[in-house]
């Protein structure tokens, strides 16, 4: 069973060498040809046959990479990238929009060799799972690497003991629980060969309430994952700890970062709101060495598992969501919980509601006090709201019961590409309606994800200002996106790419089985990129057995790139896939494009099969404006297809 710990304390790591001692080495990975130019579409690592993957178990430390290869690409160049990956999932671009990492820009329609050097992975083991791959930004490939190797020089160093420190876990623990993380030990080495060892760590149970609490004190160890596991027990087991003690073994550390976890067992009688808390006073490598910290700041809190009626907001004893997601995450529940926002509250960092520890069945409602217009915003970089596996949660916006007024406004103000406004990873039965979410910009991330999601239920929301307002992907099940508002005319307040994304990440086939988008309006999607893009008010990829029915889909402007209406695809497979998809009574009109470059499109099929499109309304009438206008495509690998009684004026503006 594995615990997942996010420190507030964040560190800096000075790794030393003896590069003197140390034996070079280098290691030259073979890698096949990359598919032709016209066998990819956007990714070769994420499309199939896969492109490339491989493993290397050699042991030692990187010093330098390099790259050799011959690239041949079409007349846009600008479009291609080759990228390298560390088994530690470091990226470096070898190729980035038609310029290499050695600022070599690549023209049109050439076969150029290259030999790329990188400094991004030394300092790191050679030894895990690499990957490299070609991409293409616009979707239709033109690019091949072939000739390719890849060579590794690396050196093989004494370990050598660099620093201990201790680290605080902060978040709350239940009444009985075992194994509870409470402080860990990181031991930072260099160098490989020969290993060192630890021999004995000394502790304390200083700052702990009540030492009845505390049944028994373990050390587990993790090598160089921060994440907690109980698999490999450091010593025995100390009964009934009380002040100093000290735990032996003999265990060798790996290379960088090892980290030893005091945890205790938590009595079942620990009274709520009492403090768990230790210190580390001595590490044993050789000789004894006293970590730079010894007691962290922070404690851990006994709440015993959550039920009934709980305010959050000013004054209140929880004053974020993220307190309050932290605790049913680690506390669990004893009961349906209804959670009242009884302020508008700030979130310093991202709010996170995991699978609760116990009570995973019971329900979970966030919504307003009765009377209360609270505002949630995060001044962070990440998702304001992060659900993780979480099952029967409905967030209501509207401050009265059974209402359907939007009270809540959820509001994420940071600036990067996953400040998202919230991010639902797996878990079912999810309902969220009545809210208005917002975005730091037009050019600023998603609204809502839904990753992996069986059963989801988005009702009567208000999407703006974002590049896209809602994103299903990765296996999702059964999503049901009814009765919303996406998009504003407003200056600043329009989406700027899409209203409704549905597609896949790595690994995965199938974007949504079993959907419905119905009765929604879109009005106002504004492009406010600086880089021609695609613009597709519905972009819907790998979907199946669904209904798109009575949407309102208008004023679509882009001033660079292209816009789309409803485009529909079913992925590349021959012959197409049975997407099973009915399409019906949507209305679209009122595009506006650039009248020299830019292309609209109502509907667009592409490798498809079993669509049923009928009644719907495409009028691109003269207040449409565009370089060109197209109605209705249908373009490669669809088939059984049924198109009846749709009303097409197709006569905009040039």
């Amino acid at each position: 069973m594995k615990r997942f710990i996010t420190f507030s304390i964040f560190f800096a790591i000075a790794m030393l060498f003896h590069v003197s001692t140390a034996s070079a080495q280098t290691v030259v990975q073979a890698v096949p040809d990359s598919p032709l130019p016209a066998g990819f579409d956007f990714n070769t690592l994420t499309e199939l046959p896969a492109w490339y993957a491989f493993n290397r178990t050699d042991a030692g430390i990187i010093s330098s990479v390099s790259v050799t290869f011959t690239w041949e690409t079409d007349d846009y160049p600008a479009e291609g990238g080759l990228r390298l990956r560390h088994p530690d999932q470091t990226i470096t671009n070898l190729i980035t929009a038609g310029v290499t990492n050695a600022t070599t820009t690549i023209t049109p329609l050439s076969v150029t060799t290259f030999t790329l050097t990188t400094t991004a992975f030394n300092n790191k083991m050679v030894a895990g799972d690499w990957a490299i791959w070609v991409t293409d930004t616009y979707g239709d490939g033109g690019h091949q690497a072939t000739n390719v190797s890849i060579t590794i020089n690396y050196t093989v160093p004494p370990m050598d003991f660099v620093s201990a420190t201790t680290l605080q876990l902060t978040t709350s623990l239940p009444p009985g629980a075992v194994n509870m993380p409470v402080i860990a030990l990181q031991v930072v080495t260099s160098g490989i060969t020969p290993a060192k060892a630890v021999t004995s760590i000394t502790f304390s149970t200083s700052g702990t309430t009540n030492l009845a609490d505390i049944s028994n004190a373990k050390v587990y160890y993790t090598g160089n994952s921060a994440v907690f596991a109980v698999g490999n027990q450091f010593g025995t087991v100390v009964a009934a700890p009380n002040g100093t003690f000290t735990v032996t073994g003999n265990l060798n550390l790996a290379f960088g970062n090892n980290f030893f976890w005091l945890t205790y067992d938590i009595s079942a009688t620990a009274a709520p709101l009492n403090l768990i808390d230790g210190t580390c006073s001595s590490v044993t490598v050789t000789t004894p060495r006293t970590p730079t910290i010894i007691d962290p700041v922070g404690t851990r809190r006994v709440i015993a598992p959550l039920i009934g009626n709980v305010d959050v907001g000013n004054g209140k004893f929880y004053t974020t969501l993220r307190s309050i997601g932290s605790d049913i995450t680690n506390c669990g529940l004893a009961g349906d919980l209804n959670i009242f926002i009884t302020s508008s509250l700030v979130e310093a960092t991202q709010a996170t509601f995991g699978t609760p520890v116990s009570g995973v069945n019971y329900s979970i409602i966030i919504k307003p006090a009765p009377g209360i217009q609270p505002t949630v915003t995060s001044t962070h970089t990440g998702q304001l709201l992060y659900l993780n596996t979480v099952k029967n949660l409905t967030i209501d916006g509207s401050n009265t019961a059974n209402g359907t007024s939007r009270d809540l406004t959820l509001i994420n103000n940071g600036n990067s590409t996953v400040a998202h406004g919230v991010y639902v990873s797996g878990g079912n039965t999810l309902k969220i309606t009545n809210c208005n979410f917002r975005n730091f910009s037009s050019n600023t991330a998603v609204n809502l994800v839904l990753t992996s999601i069986n059963g989801a239920d988005i009702e009567n929301c208000s999407f703006q200002k974002a590049n896209m307002g809602i994103v299903v992907q990765n296996n999702s099940f059964n999503v049901n996106i009814t009765g919303n508002s996406f998009g504003n005319m407003m200056t600043g307040s329009s989406l700027s790419l899409e209203a409704i994304r549905f597609a896949m990440g790595t690994g995965f086939t199938i974007s949504c089985q079993g959907f419905s988008i119905k009765n929604n309006t879109i009005d106002g999607i504004v492009f406010a990129g600086s880089v021609a893009s695609w613009q597709i008010a519905l972009n819907l990829n790998s979907c199946y057995n669904g209904t798109i029915k009575n949407n309102t889909i208008k004023n679509i402007v882009n001033s660079l790139g292209h816009s789309i209406g409803l485009f529909i695809s079913g992925g590349a497979a021959v012959p197409a896939n049975n997407l099973n998809i009915l399409v019906a009574n949507n209305s679209i009109s009122n595009f506006t494009a650039n009248t020299t470059t830019s292309n609209i499109l109502g509907l667009y099929f592409l490798d498809a099969n079993n669509l049923r499109v009928i009644h719907n309304t495409i009028n691109f009438d003269p207040s449409t404006i565009a370089y060109y206008a197209t109605a209705c495509r249908i373009i490669q690998n669809v088939s059984g297809m049924v198109f009846n009684n749709n009303i097409i004026n197709n006569d905009p503006t040039a």
